[in-house]
């Protein structure tokens, strides 16, 4: 999608359940294009990295949050670039994540002071998945 501004870029978002190769088609999209990270990855890095490296992963409710600050950060950081950005995941994903895990998903409605995110998606996906993203419930 293009968006409303001369000289914004175009977002995409690439979305869908674990291991349908997301990261990987965005890899091999080439150098012309800008690429954001799966924000779950760093996340779940930074939790174990202040809470120390047996911490596990964190909460779900604290995953949920975390990961939707990290994707509106991507989306800031993408405001800035020119021409096509790509996203491994956003969030779509994090209000996804709440309702797999029961969590508010109201946060990942409403957050605030949260951009209003225009984006085009592509979904991913070879079939249902029967157990959840890897984090834990405490």
């Amino acid at each position: 999608m293009t968006s409303d501004g001369p000289g914004m870029p175009r977002l995409q978002i690439v979305t869908g359940a674990p291991g349908t190769g997301k990261t990987a088609i965005i890899e091999r999209l080439g150098p012309a294009i800008h690429r954001m990270p799966e924000p779950a990855r760093a996340v779940i890095a930074d939790y174990r990295l202040i809470e120390g490296p047996d911490a596990g992963q964190p909460p779900v409710e604290v995953f949920v949050d975390l990961l939707l600050q990290r994707s509106i950060e991507h989306y800031e950081t993408a405001q800035e670039l020119q021409g096509l950005v790509v996203f491994d995941r956003g969030v779509p994903d994090c209000i996804a994540y709440a309702e797999w895990f029961g969590t508010d998903q109201g946060r990942a409605w409403r957050p605030r002071n949260a951009p209003r995110i225009r984006m085009r998606f592509s979904l991913c996906g070879r079939g249902k998945r029967s157990t959840p993203p890897t984090t834990s419930a405490r």
